[in-house]
């Protein structure tokens, strides 16, 4: 499985540990389109930001609206073409009100194009379900190694620098594999979880008709600021995260969010509006929620190291090598074992 498996779980892990920082990889890589210059000023009122896109790009409409809590983040703004349905990236400062850059293909950017290569290998629906394969191979072989090394206690974390490569290897492949396979569970499970199910449904029904945007369908009588208020009303503590805006007549507006929980996802709160009248029709509390439900919330925080500030997220991105490197150091033992010994004469 190791050898079938490397080379994508190299691909994987490299790409995921980069994954762990996308949002500051993209101000690095395109500061003038991902950084909003520090200042003292407060966000602008959403409603004014809203008016200012729409004033910007009359041949547009807003199909969702991203937050970030760093306060030299940008909004990210999804917008679509009239008579289009590809959805495009606008970076707004939320301090300003200023449109940083856009439309643009977010895919293009340095972490979308990440993102692509670790969750598909630019191959669509079945590079998603080779990927998911490759993520479901990562737990088997997490469990395989742990099983063969079960009495790792007697001789933990031992490297035999003196000792001859294939010992060396050995040791450095059992206590990468054990030290890290609870993480190694964890990578490969959600992975799979995510990218399974959704590469066979693609697959099976194809991904339908896309809809073609005709117009705003929402009422320009509702304001954002006074929705979100009210989410923050009915929920103690939500911080809004995610609007989803309808892109077709007689489709719900949705705000998502979180209220600070460490081991939830930014989008596990949902508030449910009349695209019409601003009523609000529903809330869904994750921890009100059933336990699978409550369960898979975790996996967006424990996939991607956001539940304990910066040193978890810098443990999380070294954690996404040690797949790389358990495939290189299994290789390197496959191959020492089948090739490195001479026949006797």
């Amino acid at each position: 499985m190791g050898l079938i498996a490397g080379i994508g779980l190299l691909i994987i892990g490299l790409t995921g540990s980069l994954l762990v920082f996308p949002d500051e990889l993209d101000a690095i890589s395109e500061p003038s389109l991902f950084r909003a210059q520090a200042t003292s000023l407060a966000r602008l009122p959403l409603d004014t930001l809203l008016a200012g896109v729409e004033k910007a790009l009359p041949d547009h409409d807003i199909s969702s609206w991203l937050f970030d809590s760093d306060p030299t983040a940008v909004d990210r703004v999804f917008v679509v073409k009239h008579g289009y349905y590809v959805r495009l990236l606008v970076t707004v400062n939320p301090h300003t009100g200023a449109i940083l850059g856009g439309p643009l293909d977010a895919r293009r950017t340095f972490s979308g194009r990440v993102m692509e290569l670790h969750y598909t290998f630019f191959a669509g629906r079945v590079g998603t379900l080779v990927a998911g394969l490759f993520a479901a191979l990562l737990c088997l072989l997490g469990l395989s190694g742990f099983w063969i090394y079960q009495d790792f206690w007697s001789n933990f974390i031992r490297l035999r620098w003196r000792a001859s490569r294939q010992i060396f290897l050995s040791d450095l492949h059992k206590t990468v594999g054990i030290t890290t396979v609870v993480f190694q569970l964890i990578l490969g499970f959600t992975g799979a979880y995510w990218n399974i199910p959704s590469a066979m449904r693609q697959l099976r029904y194809g991904t339908g008709h896309p809809t073609k945007m005709t117009g705003r369908h929402w009422s320009r009588s509702i304001s954002m600021d006074a929705l979100l208020n009210r989410c923050q009303h009915d929920l103690p503590g939500f911080q809004p995260t995610f609007i989803g805006f309808p892109v077709v007549p007689g489709a719900d507006l949705q705000i998502l969010g979180h209220t600070g929980s460490s081991f939830r996802s930014d989008y596990g709160n949902t508030f449910t509006f009349d695209s019409q009248s601003g009523v609000r029709k529903g809330i869904r509390e994750i921890a009100k929620a059933g336990l699978w439900d409550q369960i898979t919330d975790t996996f967006r925080p424990l996939h991607y190291g956001t539940f304990g500030g910066i040193f978890v997220k810098i443990v999380w991105c070294a954690g996404g090598l040690t797949p790389g490197l358990l495939a290189i150091t299994g290789f390197l033992m496959w191959r020492q074992r089948r090739f490195g010994r001479k026949p006797n004469n």
